[in-house]
């Protein structure tokens, strides 16, 4: 009896062990699907999300910030797609469509030392295409196009082999379009300070930017850019092109030199008085000679372009005084914009500078001065005197002396004093030559 008693309790044990192995797993699978799941239902969320990103689904900033605030919150889904390619793309495009390129820069920048996936590369470029670091965009986008396989299919990251081929595509597409178009703007940036350039020429980079505004948007805050393309516009008399191209240059960087172009599209238009309240919005504070930080080349010409323009209205309404001032500031800053072109320019700028505004012995080493009275002989023939003969008006005063100390060599002692119109007037007759850039926008609005 008592053998069959300890068999009972043996086998009673067993059948407890037996029972209890479903509850044990029943709770297993509980406590499992309570820890995981959830993750794993916001892992497939985010999962559709990167798709959406990576179709180019439009997005605002401010969209792009909560999409970012969702996909970097949960330290757990964070740590289960942080290898995922797709992933990290589609994180790096949305803090670039947030705004913050450097973010995206520095990501992109860790993520292409682990794993040089042509998808990092290509929105590190677009990162630095935004920011406006145009060369180090063209580097990048040059890689992606060199190295992409021709078909996306072969990266082990796709489940859809046609959405595969459809990316290869569009991403390729895309770097080559970025790269015409930076290289377009150096062009366009060269050419605007080319004083050679023919109509032609910059009729054909207008109507080839023309061609390219899907990205243009980066292009918009890039005042060099804007400045010297519009520069070409004006050259080749685009002027629909200047009132497409400002408002939206203004939306995205309210420039000064800007009302210089919408001063000449008024001109144009024949509102010759507002064409002159947005030439005088041009010069801030205490004029062109004021500057605010921005590109100095491009400020600098716009001013002193505007600068003329205002300074004829006022010789033509017998303003003089204003006139003189004006000119005077003119070509201060015609010395600060040949430096960077030509060195006879700038020789010739700063000569005219020197003797009618600083009231300095001018230097001219480099020009030739045959009658050796101090004035070159380029100059002398934009200004009417004898370059065979130091004293023209024979007063027994050089010309240059004469000029020096505000008379006139054309004119005899003592009717020869210079007024403010006198100066004007040579200042008038003498932009071609102290501002050479005049050259290519003189009656360009007539």
């Amino acid at each position: 009896m008592d053998q069959f008693e300890e068999i009972n309790r043996k086998n009673g044990r067993i059948v407890k062990v037996i029972l209890s192995i479903p509850i044990f797993f029943c709770v297993f699978i509980v406590v499992a699907f309570a820890l995981y799941v959830p993750s794993f239902i916001k892992v497939a969320e985010l999962g559709n999300l990167q798709v959406e990103i990576l179709n180019q689904v439009d997005m605002t900033p401010v969209e792009a910030d909560a999409y970012l605030t969702k996909l970097t919150g949960d330290s757990k889904v964070r740590d289960i797609l942080s290898t995922n390619v797709r992933y990290n793309s589609a994180l790096v495009k949305l803090y670039t469509k947030k705004g913050d390129y450097d973010m995206a820069i520095e990501k992109c920048s860790s993520l292409l030392e682990e794993n040089d996936s042509v998808f990092y590369r290509y929105y590190l470029a677009e990162a630095y295409y935004e920011k406006g670091a145009f060369e180090d965009a063209d580097r990048e986008f040059i890689i992606v196009v060199n190295t992409a396989p021709e078909d996306f299919w072969e990266i082990d990251i796709y489940d859809d082999e046609a959405q595969a081929r459809v990316d290869s595509i569009k991403i390729k597409a895309n770097a080559q379009s970025r790269i015409d178009l930076v290289r377009l703007r150096k062009a366009i940036i060269d050419a605007s300070a080319d004083m050679e350039l023919t109509k032609e020429k910059s009729s054909g980079y207008v109507n080839s930017f023309k061609l390219k505004d899907e990205f243009i948007e980066p292009l918009l805050g890039d005042s060099e850019f804007i400045v010297a393309y519009l520069d070409l516009c004006v050259s080749v008399r685009d002027f629909e092109e200047i009132k497409r191209i400002v408002p939206q240059a203004i939306a995205a960087q309210n420039n000064l030199s800007y009302h210089y172009y919408l001063g000449i599209i008024k001109e144009v238009d024949g509102e010759h008085e507002k064409a002159l309240e947005e030439m005088k919005a041009a010069l801030p504070g205490e004029g062109i000679t004021n500057f605010d930080g921005e590109d100095f080349y491009s400020i600098a010409k716009t001013k002193a372009l505007a600068g003329i323009f205002v300074a004829e209205d006022y010789y033509a309404k017998g303003k003089y005084t204003e006139s003189f001032d004006l000119y005077k500031q003119v070509s201060y800053q015609s010395t600060n914009i040949v430096d960077s072109n030509n060195k006879d320019d700038f020789v010739c700028a700063g000569e005219f500078y020197s003797l009618f505004v600083w009231k300095k012995e001018p230097s001219h080493e480099s020009l030739t001065d045959l009658d050796q009275d101090g004035l070159s002989d380029d100059l002398e023939e934009v200004l009417g005197t004898d370059k065979n003969v130091k004293d023209t008006d024979g007063d027994g005063y050089e010309d240059e002396k004469e000029y020096f100390y505000g008379h006139d060599p054309l004119r005899k002692s003592p009717e020869d004093v210079l007024s403010d119109k006198d100066y004007c007037d040579i200042f008038r007759k003498a932009l071609p030559y102290f501002a050479p850039f005049y050259n290519k926008t003189n009656n360009q609005t007539n």
